[in-house]
């Protein structure tokens, strides 16, 4: 079974307006940040700023969550969930100020912003793979993350960040386009397939278990 094209497009639209308008700008505007106020380097956080601090902690409950509504076979849930943190971070953003951290030498505030940036990028592209195989990959490449650390049990390791090199910006992003076939949707396929087969077995179920209205002729019968 494959995707309708209803499906096709709702992950179209999905992904082109959360994924490309929000977190694509994040991730072309923290590499440049990353590059010119940083010299391309991930530097330590510090906590103790409100908003950052409960960002990395909502970060840190999304896989859990995410796990769970794909088991629950809510798999597009599961993807509005993820792309939501790229709407946060960009209030993050928009409190912050990180351009105007840079010029009041607040350095480890704007290390923080950043970093909150980075660890956001990671868990994102992570848990997106299955569905944006290619373009997670164009994303490690361009943060230069390692095999270890795109590996999904070490996704709420943000001390794997610290320090660490990122490469030179580049282009990353284009419009989605479900007919291209650098695009995979087979995970969604099979899951889609697997929800149909589990809504389809307990009408099934529950039909069974429903009592039969008596026909006419055996209402007429008197009862013995």
């Amino acid at each position: 079974m494959s995707l309708s094209e209803v499906g096709k497009r709702l992950i179209q639209e999905t992904i082109n307006s959360d994924l490309i308008n929000n977190l694509g700008n994040i991730v072309h505007k923290l590499i440049p940040m990353l590059e010119s106020r940083q010299e391309s380097t991930i530097l330590p956080y510090l906590a103790g700023n409100e908003v950052e601090d409960k960002y990395l902690a909502d970060l840190q409950k999304l896989p859990a969550e995410f796990e769970k509504l794909v088991e629950e076979n809510d798999i597009r849930s599961a993807i509005k969930l993820v792309l939501n943190i790229s709407k946060e971070y960009s209030s993050v953003i928009e409190v912050r100020k990180p351009w105007e951290l840079y010029k009041n030498n607040k350095t480890q505030e704007l290390a923080n912003v950043l970093f909150a940036g980075t660890c956001a990028i990671r868990t994102v592209f992570v848990l997106l793979e299955p569905i944006l195989t290619t373009k997670s990959k164009e994303v490690y490449e361009q943060m230069n993350f390692t095999p270890e650390q795109t590996q999904l049990k070490n996704i709420n390791n943000f001390e794997q960040l610290l320090n660490h090199k990122i490469n030179k910006s580049k282009k990353l992003f284009q419009k989605l386009d479900v007919t291209d076939p650098n695009v995979n949707l087979k995970p969604l396929e099979q899951q889609e397939t697997k929800t149909k087969e589990v809504k389809d077995k307990k009408a099934k179920e529950s039909s069974k278990q429903s009592p039969k209205e008596p026909t006419k002729e055996q209402a007429k019968e008197p009862t013995k």
